[in-house]
């Protein structure tokens, strides 16, 4: 097996740790990495451990169809990456998410028709199930809360329809936490790392007692990775570790950062929880979410 791969949003953070990984694989040929480097950092193109035999970089956006067809027609994978995450609500922001999320995922599976690809990887998120105190699985109904989510929930259905011509498999995944050679301070685990360790304090909306879904960087992306090297049937798939409170984040800041002032604003505000479990768990074993670990590593990269 000689595997031709093609990796949209594949220079960003968790796009760098990924094709890290593939350039590993024996069955790995090539990697297109084709991403429009919107995001200011350019750490990507300094990772020492890519294999730069294997990979090669195309600039480029995911609505623009010519280049995307072009790119499409010479790919046996294509792990579809590219994304806008954002909570804002303003006009330029909601078009923003909706082409790129949405309508760019939907070119995605327009040039992939007929393509000779044989299967499709796509991130999307946990967020389509909205909150609740009750455990989300893939067989619980949708309910999306904010723009990004519904954009997300909107792309999963352009590559669903798709998937009795070859194999999609739809990744909801937690929030991302984890070392990668771009760094990112998404997601409330990163934020709260770097702003423990670079302002030496932390902010927190509401009590903190709410639970989010969790996952690791590392986590992540072996199951992405053995979802390409192995045949894993269409469908939904969770990907997360543990369900952790805003506040069991604080405890880890603290044992790793103890420096740390904690500030609560509406501290008497209960935000709604997200709860996530997978009937998959057999396909994609998981071991319980170690943030200690994972922020012990974040602080190793640290120079200051």
């Amino acid at each position: 097996m000689s595997l031709k791969i093609l990796v949209t949003g594949g220079a960003g953070y968790v796009g760098a740790a990924l094709v890290e990984q593939l350039g590993k694989l024996p069955s790995v040929a090539e990697i297109k990495v084709y991403d429009n480097l919107f995001l200011p950092t350019r750490d990507f193109f300094f990772n020492t451990f890519l294999n730069k035999e294997k990979v090669k970089f195309v600039e480029g956006d995911i609505l623009d169809t010519r280049k995307l067809s072009q790119l499409v027609k010479s790919a046996d994978v294509i792990i579809h990456l590219a994304s806008v995450h954002s909570a804002g609500h303003d006009n330029a922001t909601l078009h923003l998410l909706e082409q790129v999320n949405h309508w760019g995922t939907a070119e995605l599976g327009y040039a992939a028709e007929g393509s000779g690809v044989k299967k499709i990887l796509f991130l999307s998120t946990t967020e389509v199930y909205g909150r609740g105190e009750t455990l989300k699985t893939e067989k619980s109904e949708t309910n999306p809360a904010s723009p990004f989510a519904h954009s997300k929930l909107r792309g999963e259905a352009h590559l669903l329809r798709l998937a009795n011509d070859f194999t999609i498999n739809v990744f909801r995944v937690g929030t991302v936490v984890g070392h990668s050679h771009v760094k990112s301070d998404k997601g409330v685990a990163n934020a709260f790392f770097y702003d423990a360790l670079i302002k030496k304090k932390v902010t927190i909306h509401g009590d903190g007692k709410q639970f989010r879904p969790f996952v690791s960087l590392r986590f992540l992306v072996s199951s992405l990775v053995k979802s390409v090297e192995n045949e894993v049937s269409s469908g939904i798939y969770n990907l997360s570790q543990s369900n952790l409170q805003i506040l069991d984040l604080l405890e880890e800041v603290k044992n790793v950062l103890p420096e740390t002032e904690f500030i609560f604003t509406n501290h008497h505000l209960h935000l709604p929880s997200l709860l996530v479990s997978s009937d998959f768990s057999d396909l994609f074993p998981t071991q319980k979410m170690d943030m200690a670990h994972e922020y012990g590593e974040y602080l190793k990269q640290a120079k200051i």
